[in-house]
């Protein structure tokens, strides 16, 4: 009730059939108004799971008090791996995923296109996984950035051109979708991940790839993993320099979800530079100055085959906790 959820009651068929049996009509039926009374939300989940662990079926369903009911037709499982089910027929492959089918089979393929993607940070390695990303055949990409292209932008950021200097960059990596026509629908948002609009666009993803600079964004996805299950796959590289050289190149693929050690945990976010992060401008510069606040920094150095390769990693994560090899 305090989180305005809806309650779902739970089926188990261990090896047997996903369909709703006499017995849990009876037990709905006895248990939806309790749930509606409780709750306070309008509709009621009941869920059937069926089959093995190997090969897990589902059937479900949302009721609501006047007894309408709607098909509950995917569902996804969070832990160390992501398993998603679709009630659907596998759809039949195109030509253009040939030699991909021949690694993840046509189950694979249709479950990458049933995903919807998030994607917070349209940069360097945020615009290479969303390429890889729609050549892959996701269905859906949520993608949010509150940057504009500037000339430094075009040397790493993938779907950039130099007339395009001064566009969004959420705007140009739909352009991109549109042009290599593989049917990904793309909602392009440009805005701050920590504006609550902003945040809610990524609430129906089924895994979001954190690619954002600073740690504000990132203690904000680090809550969302958990509290949403929408597991994080959060990116990031460091090239440190000291005089004019390279003294390190350091990449970051960190899996959130359920079960898994979250950013604090790992000592990953600084939560004064997040907090510094949120301040206007013009006061962080003045607490900055009175030793309350971090400085703000410098941009970091970027290359494009450093982004790209550790972008191409996590997209490979991703792989590997949907099919179980990378």
């Amino acid at each position: 009730r305090d989180d305005a959820a809806m309650a779902i009651f739970v089926h188990s068929h261990p090896q047997g059939s996903a369909i709703f049996s006499e017995a849990d009509d009876e037990v709905d039926g006895q248990l939806r108004q309790v749930f509606f009374d409780h709750s306070g939300y309008p509709m009621f989940g009941s869920l059937v799971i069926a089959g093995s662990k190997a090969s897990p079926e589902f059937v479900g369903r949302l009721e609501t008090p006047n007894a309408t009911e709607i098909k509950m037709d995917f569902i996804r499982v969070v832990g160390d791996q992501l398993l998603v089910l679709s009630d659907d027929d596998v759809a039949e492959v195109t030509p253009q995923f040939d030699r991909q089918v021949r690694a993840l089979g046509p189950e694979g393929q249709d479950t990458l296109r049933n995903l919807r993607v998030g994607i917070v940070g349209a940069g360097g390695t945020g615009s290479a996984i969303v390429e890889q990303l729609i050549r892959l055949g996701v269905g859906n990409l949520v993608i949010i950035d509150d940057d504009l292209v500037t000339p430094a932008t075009i040397a790493r950021g993938y779907g950039s051109h130099r007339d395009d200097i001064g566009k969004t960059k959420v705007e140009l990596l739909a352009r991109l979708a549109e042009q290599i026509k593989f049917d990904t629908q793309v909602d392009s948002v440009f805005g701050n991940v920590q504006d609550k609009e902003v945040a809610l666009h990524l609430r129906h993803c089924d895994v979001i790839f954190c690619c954002a600079d600073g740690h504000g964004a990132r203690i904000v996805l680090n809550r969302l993993a958990y509290a949403q299950l929408s597991p994080v796959i959060d990116v990031a590289i460091l090239i440190s320099s000291s005089n004019e050289k390279v003294t390190g190149i350091d990449g970051r693929i960190t899996w959130l979800s359920p079960g898994a050690s979250c950013l604090l945990c790992r000592n990953r976010i600084d939560p004064m530079m997040a907090n510094a992060e949120n301040l206007d401008p013009l006061e962080r510069r003045r607490l900055a100055g009175q030793g309350y606040v971090p400085e703000i920094e410098d941009p970091q150095p970027s290359v494009v085959s450093y982004t790209t390769l550790i972008a191409s990693f996590a997209v490979t994560e991703l792989l590997n906790r949907l099919f179980g090899f990378a």
